[in-house]
């Protein structure tokens, strides 16, 4: 775990996290195995169910102090909501389909939203020109969204030393 984390410090993983808390967070994911810990700031809470039942907007406000850091600077987020109907989000009017009356019917749409979320999220960040990505763990209402950048995904996702479980997942 040790080397993990190394290789990871050496690729930013702790550029978030303040000067006297690195070394305590280190020896916090060496004791615990979760390299994600809150003071990284790469950790945030995403309940796939919150996000299916109109909650992408309430996300994106939560996660907006992280987008700003990455120079998305967003403006307006409107929801188009409708319990047992389609579900989209504008984004400084830009119109994102979270999922359709179809899917809602057919889809397992707590997966279907997150993905979808996540992947609107991660097109504002390369706009930004942020190497950042977004990127779930876990999954329905302990779903947590991880941002690395792609280099870090790769050295974690590799990693022998972190249960698969533990290994973020990326969207499309």
């Amino acid at each position: 775990m040790e080397q993990l984390i190394h290789e990871l410090e050496g690729l930013g993983f702790y550029k978030y996290t303040e000067l006297q808390s690195v070394e305590m967070t280190k020896a916090e994911s060496v004791e615990t195995g979760y390299l994600y810990v809150d003071v990284t700031q790469s950790d945030h809470m995403a309940d796939s169910e919150d996000l299916a039942e109109g909650g992408v907007k309430d996300f994106l406000e939560s996660i907006s102090p992280f987008l700003d850091r990455q120079g998305v600077s967003i403006k307006s987020v409107e929801e188009d909501f409708n319990i047992g109907g389609a579900y989209s989000v504008s984004v400084d009017g830009e119109k994102f389909m979270m999922y359709t009356q179809e899917e809602l019917e057919a889809e397992e749409i707590w997966e279907l939203t997150t993905r979808r979320a996540f992947s609107m999220i991660n097109s504002l960040l390369k706009r930004a020109d942020s190497s950042e990505r977004i990127y779930f763990l876990y999954g329905g209402n302990d779903t947590r969204a991880i941002f690395l950048t792609p280099e870090m995904y790769e050295v974690i996702s590799q990693s022998p030393v972190i249960d698969n479980h533990e290994k973020p997942n990326a969207v499309e």
